[in-house]
């Protein structure tokens, strides 16, 4: 039996996971969201689609209501971030216009790895405000400062994260992410 990188099983597979707790991965995205709300009296993650739309230099598609990109500091090559546009909390709450839309998204993309990269194998992974959750510590609410969004992690390399990675809690690229959207959109 070929088991891909990063693949358990042979065929394609989804995985739920849920915490009784908050990760310090995730908590430390939620307090840097919040951090940067306290300073700048905005979203970071709507400041980030501002700019990514403005530059375009890393946006791959984008539509009335997403907008997906290959982030400036990608973990991995060809790592590519879905955000809807409004500012919206928690996926649980988006209405079925917003999922379509986020479908039609999530499926240009995956064609454009498909065409481009080689169809490889990658994880999705869906980030959204805990359920059990509705602030920090603190009390600030994230209805201020997070917005749900999807990230997509191709598989691209034997074993993927290695040593180094899991080690330092730092990724590491051989690409840039301007060269991989310039591939993707076939305008190199």
């Amino acid at each position: 039996m070929l088991v891909h990188i990063g693949a358990s099983l042979q065929h394609p597979h989804g995985q739920i996971v849920g915490f009784p707790l908050l990760p310090n991965s995730l908590r430390q995205r939620f307090l840097t969201a919040r951090d940067y709300y306290v300073l700048h009296d905005e979203c970071a993650f709507c400041k980030l689609i501002e700019e990514e739309s403005r530059d375009q230099c890393r946006v791959i598609d984008s539509n009335d209501q997403f907008v997906a990109f290959l982030p400036f500091a990608s973990s991995t090559p060809f790592q590519i971030w879905i955000l809807p546009r409004k500012h919206d909390l928690h996926f649980l709450d988006t209405d079925e216009t917003t999922l379509h839309f986020a479908a039609m998204t999530l499926a240009n993309c995956a064609k454009m790895l498909h065409e481009k990269v080689g169809n490889p194998d990658f994880n999705l992974i869906l980030r959204t405000r805990p359920t059990n959750l509705k602030s920090l510590e603190d009390g600030l609410p994230f209805l201020d400062y997070f917005h749900w969004y999807i990230e997509i992690y191709p598989r691209l390399s034997p074993g993927g994260m290695a040593g180094f990675e899991f080690g330092s809690g730092m990724m590491s690229s051989s690409t840039t992410p301007e060269e991989n959207a310039k591939l993707l959109l076939g305008t190199d």
